[in-house]
């Protein structure tokens, strides 16, 4: 049975195993490194606890050591009690979770003894990221995969960050590392396993008519989040398949996090505190992904600006005062202020909107809910839902005090109580009246081909409206459908530039017209009519045409300067 030993100074050499954890947890031909397996947290503890790992020792403080009696009963290893302060002194880092244990490392399994039993692989590579890995694990087990094998760029699955984020089930599902590769696929094939690689190509056939082999053994094929696979694995596997997707909600954080880098972290921060969301962002690619932490209040009044399409409201806890007699004493006037381009107010909201219609949100369409609304989901170690209509701004936040882990995604968690919120409040009669969302001047709606993104044609089989601010969206009709250039040049030198002739004009509606502008016709990023590249070569001598990243970013500022009088620009990320 484990004894508790209570510690109250840092320097105790009883716990070196938990020092400076930054580089105790390194592999042991890694420099500094020890091999130790560190779990943090109640639930990754139990798992170590109830696991092969040889635990050497526990550290934590007094709640979350009684929170693990049940199994330290059955353990028997020490349990060093003491305070969070003295924890963050030894680990060298603030520790919320509480506990943590250290565990040494036994000899790893062969890929024989993986395989050996398995129906169900799954085969990294080129997964580098400690969490990307320990995600992948948690999957794994949850899915019911018997076996993780690793091929060649692959991180250490226990590494503390690792352990972590898998919440434990990295050490529970068995993996084993490859000696050569991708070479060491044909031993599984030898064993009877259908190597199936997931790619999201073309040619690639859907996952649903993957039957494996006779045997009825799979082996699931992954690669990195940036690149993904290889050619080299992609040809040494049995069949390439993808998983079925409704078309624009996969999510992409890398593209997101090179949007930010292309127009500068400093910029997205500007924006960001320009609507009022917090003097703790910072110009970090963690920007992009919205890895700050806020308050829902926070959030909330954040959300006003594009509920009204770019008008923030400041929060007011006291609407009126009013005495005993009835007289009102005091009356709180609202406090508005403009914080956004309406234009990229109302397209966020349009991506917003698809969210709850075929997205991570789409649990508030299942509830009922059907009123026009946009919102977004959140999931850290918590889960959120932010949502709004016309009328009506509601945040909703489900996590643990302590920062435990919720795990739940926010679209389980927090999005079915925001629907059930917003059934009932806009039953009233002040929230009833929800109208859709007002394009303001300045956008456009283009019917284009989901598959392309180019301008739907006729023979296009799926089309869709998307809104675009006026001037950058697509002027060439898909290709894969038939189409022809709209432009002299493609979809990506219109966007990246590249010499270009003047383009047919596309109209509001989406259609190509003949190019003649009348009193309506739409404005571009600028303000200016956009005719028939007006604002071009032909309206402004010697400058360049903006390519369309260039009008949207546009909006934020920046306007070109001679360049006789130019000034070194910033580096990208430096803060506002």
């Amino acid at each position: 049975m484990t004894q508790k030993i209570f510690i109250d100074d840092g320097n105790d050499p009883r716990l070196n195993d938990f020092r400076d954890l930054s580089t105790a947890d390194r592999r042991p031909d890694r420099p500094g490194g020890r091999g130790l397996v560190i779990a943090e947290g109640t639930v990754v503890v139990e798992r170590l606890l109830r696991s092969r790992y040889p635990v050497r020792a526990l550290l934590g403080v007094e709640r979350r050591i009684r929170e693990l009696a049940g199994e330290l009963a059955r353990a028997d290893v020490p349990a060093y009690v003491t305070s969070a302060e003295t924890m963050a002194d030894v680990v060298g880092f603030q520790l919320n979770r509480g506990v943590l244990a250290v565990a040494d490392r036994p000899l790893p399994p062969s890929v024989e003894d993986v395989v050996s039993g398995a129906r169900v692989l799954a085969v990294l590579e080129g997964v580098g990221d400690h969490e990307n890995l320990g995600a992948l694990f948690r999957n794994a087990s949850a899915l019911g995969v018997d076996g993780v094998l690793l091929g060649a760029g692959c991180s250490d699955p226990l590494y503390r960050r690792s352990v972590r984020v898998s919440m434990g089930h990295v050490l529970r599902v068995p993996f084993a590392t490859f000696d050569v590769w991708p070479g060491g696929l044909d031993m599984l094939r030898e064993r009877g396993f259908q190597v199936a690689a997931l790619t999201p190509r073309r040619d690639s056939v859907s996952l649903r008519s993957l039957r494996g082999t006779a045997a009825g053994r799979v082996a699931l094929l992954l690669g990195s989040e940036g690149p993904g696979l290889s050619e080299e694995a992609l040809a040494a596997s049995d069949v390439i398949v993808s998983i079925p997707m409704v078309s624009g909600v996969d999510s992409l954080n890398v593209a997101t996090v090179k949007v930010a880098e292309l127009i500068g972290y400093g910029r997205v921060v500007q924006i960001a505190r320009q609507m009022g969301l917090g003097n703790n962002i910072q110009p970090t690619p963690a920007v992009a992904l919205g890895a700050y932490e806020m308050t829902p209040v926070e959030v909330a009044a954040g959300y006003t600006t594009f509920a009204t399409i770019g008008t923030r409201a400041e929060p007011e806890f006291l609407k009126r005062v009013v005495g005993a007699d009835g007289r009102m004493l005091e009356e709180i006037e609202p406090q508005t202020r403009a914080a956004l381009d309406p234009r990229v107010a109302y397209l966020t909201t349009s991506v917003m909107k698809d969210v709850l219609n075929r997205g991570t949100g789409a649990a508030v369409r299942q509830k009922g809910f059907t009123l026009p609304a946009a919102g977004k989901t959140g999931t850290s170690r918590d889960g959120w839902f932010a949502g709004f209509t016309t009328d009506l701004v509601c945040v909703i936040w489900i996590g643990f005090d302590d920062n435990r882990d919720l795990g739940l995604a926010g679209g389980v968690a927090a999005a079915p109580v925001w629907a059930d919120f917003m059934i009932r409040a806009t039953a009233l009669p002040a929230y009833h009246d929800a109208k859709d969302f007002t394009m303001p001047a300045g956008v456009q709606a283009v019917m284009i081909d989901p598959e392309t993104m180019e301008l739907a044609t006729p023979n296009c089989p799926t089309t869709r409206s998307e809104f675009y601010v006026a001037g950058s969206a697509p002027t060439q009709l898909c290709e894969l459908h038939g189409g022809r250039l709209a432009t002299a040049g493609s979809w990506l030198s219109h966007i990246f530039g590249g010499g270009q002739k003047t383009p047919q004009q596309v109209g509001a509606d989406g259609r190509i017209g003949s190019g003649q502008a009348g009193p309506d016709a739409p404005a571009d990023a600028n303000g200016a009519a956009n005719v028939n590249g007006a604002n071009g070569a032909e309206g402004e001598a010697g400058q360049k045409k903006k390519n369309a990243l260039q009008k949207i970013f546009g909006i934020f500022g920046g306007k070109k300067k001679d360049p006789d009088k130019a000034k070194p620009p910033p580096e990208k990320g430096d803060s506002p």
